[in-house]
């Protein structure tokens, strides 16, 4: 489903930051702003990612099939690639916008766009959304597995 709650969230959000962002941000400001996204999405991604192997790789192929009789497996799929590429994109996007307001510092402009701030914060925040939501699907499947593990052994 391409229109979520973690889209929802992210839109409104960046509605709001369009409304409170003055049109010109302090480039230190900026920088800071992105070199926090940055450190707080590598971590995130780090951990998402692992997780993502866990998940796939502790399946058995029976409880996959179990699973795909609803469509869950796959959804879940789903979720965890549009959230990991989410996740990134939005670090990449950090990073590339960090060095570009050091290029200019260095060059002596003292602010940036507003643009740039908003565009971020809003990847930013639909990829930590989405990454809780794809987090509670992974406890449903957690739960789902013990739900099937009781069924399959009785």
């Amino acid at each position: 489903m391409l229109v979520s709650g973690d889209l929802l969230v992210a839109v409104a959000a960046v509605g709001a930051l369009l409304a409170v962002v003055p049109r010109w941000v302090p480039l230190p400001l900026a920088k800071d702003l992105y070199g926090i996204g940055a450190s707080v999405l590598s971590i995130v991604f780090s951990v998402y990612f692992a997780a993502l192997a866990i998940v796939i790789s502790s399946s058995d192929d029976r409880f996959i099939k179990w699973l795909e009789e609803d469509g869950i497996f796959s959804d879940l799929l789903w979720g965890f690639k549009v959230t990991l590429l989410c996740l990134f994109s939005a670090l990449v996007l950090a990073l590339a916008l960090y060095a570009w307001s050091g290029a200019q510092i260095a060059m002596d402009y003292r602010a940036q766009h507003r643009s740039g701030v908003i565009l971020f914060a809003g990847l930013l925040i639909y990829s930590l959304c989405a990454t809780l939501s794809t987090t509670l699907a992974a406890i449903k499947y957690a739960q789902k597995r013990s739900t099937f593990l009781s069924t399959a052994g009785s």
